[in-house]
């Protein structure tokens, strides 16, 4: 995790080589609970499946769905733990359970679903409903400074609330030389057209009902690819230091001031020469907020998600790393809601860091805990649920 949770005290229990892909003829699959995200994406691909996931090819599928699960197809959809019809998982009490919606686990199905990893049971596999591999326009945009305003506000009053089949990303970031980096990336999901670049800018245009008009008149440089959504990355294997952080906005931020306060705020602790700074703005809506089970991810009718982040190249620089960091995150705090990504986890929120990650959804988190881990067996420290009973 971010936080390093599998490096701490205790015993870690190691899942990859639990690898099993299981198609079904009625249009499931079981997976097992230590594959990577690539791993899902080729298996479910190369026989005509797809479900919702994150861009990272060496994320495990267990912590995106315990955590909720963000990714390009969530606003066409859902979140990867929306798609979770069951799970066959190990009891503190040393049972061995399938765990579903309609069984005496229903409580246990809702919590794992969100909750985040390592709080409630050992989760071995997941029975996860599918969707149609289908092909997909994969557009990308960049913009100057000077349009940042108007891109910002184009973002989260008109993309956030699109049709559900698209799904975006604006990325600021801030350059060794301290430029600022604007791209707006994302997709449209179900695209049978033809592959050339017009048809699909005409596409966009019309299906969005030129929402996209402006965006296309701003943008310095754009680009448009078809391709099938088992399309994985590959990201390489070199090791890359960053630190991570998060925010949500519920009604967007909807004020040129607000907008220029991110740009002062990003420039301002980026140390230059050194790392790289920025924020991800990813686009919620869509069937984000339409789940068919219900489950503890608190965060539904949000207009977007912000992530934070910083990398660096040497160890040595670690501590101011992260100071400066957690400095950004401050000086934007007053103009987000306080809300976090438990998948991001953070250990400089503060004091109200469960307030952050599961909201509404706490204090039944916490009841469910009790229940089946009495004796606090599954406890990775610092940010664990059972810190909260102790």
């Amino acid at each position: 995790s971010y936080e390093y949770f599998s490096m701490g005290e205790g015993i870690v229990c190691d899942v990859r080589n639990l690898k099993k892909i299981q198609i079904n003829s009625d249009g499931t699959a079981n997976l097992g609970a230590g594959l990577l995200l690539s791993e899902v994406i080729k298996g479910l691909g190369s026989k005509g499946y797809a479900i919702p996931t994150g861009s990272c090819p060496s994320v495990g599928i267990s912590g995106l769905v315990l955590g909720g699960g963000l990714g390009l197809k969530g606003r066409t959809w859902g979140l990867a733990c929306d798609r979770v019809l069951g799970m066959k998982v190990i009891l503190a009490s040393g049972e061995y359970v399938h765990v579903t919606a309609e069984n005496e686990y229903s409580d246990l199905y809702w919590a794992l679903l969100g909750g985040g990893g390592g709080n409630f049971a050992l989760v071995t596999e997941f029975h996860f409903e599918l969707e149609k591999k289908v092909n997909e326009i994969l557009f990308a945009m960049s913009f100057t400074e000077r349009d940042f305003p108007e891109v910002m506000e184009i973002f989260e009053q008109e993309l956030c609330l699109d049709i559900d089949q698209v799904s975006s990303i604006l990325n600021l970031s801030v350059s060794k030389n301290g430029a600022l980096n604007i791209r707006l990336t994302g997709t449209f999901n179900g695209y049978d057209g033809a592959g050339d670049a017009r048809s699909m800018q005409n596409h966009l245009y019309r299906v969005t009902r030129a929402r996209f008009s402006r965006l296309f008149q701003l943008a310095k440089t754009k680009s448009f690819t078809k391709r099938p959504s088992d399309t994985v990355k590959d990201w390489g294997t070199d090791p890359i230091r960053f630190k991570a952080k998060s925010h949500y906005s519920e009604n967007g931020l909807g004020s040129r001031e607000k907008y220029d306060l991110i740009v002062r705020t990003l420039r301002k602790h980026a140390l230059r020469n050194q790392y790289n700074t920025g924020m991800i703005f990813g686009a919620l809506g869509g069937r984000y907020d339409r789940p068919e089970r219900d489950n503890a991810y608190p965060h539904r009718n949000c207009r977007f998600s912000i992530e934070y982040y910083r990398n660096w190249g040497s160890s040595s620089f670690n501590e101011q790393y992260r100071r400066q960091g957690d400095l950004m995150f401050r000086d934007l705090d007053s103009i987000m809601d306080k809300r976090a990504y438990v998948n991001y986890p953070d250990f400089d929120l503060g004091d109200d860091w469960a307030n952050r990650y599961y909201g509404e959804s706490l204090d039944r988190l916490i009841e469910i805990k009790k229940k089946y881990d009495p004796n606090l067996i599954f406890d990775f420290g610092k940010h664990s649920l059972a810190a909260l009973i102790k």
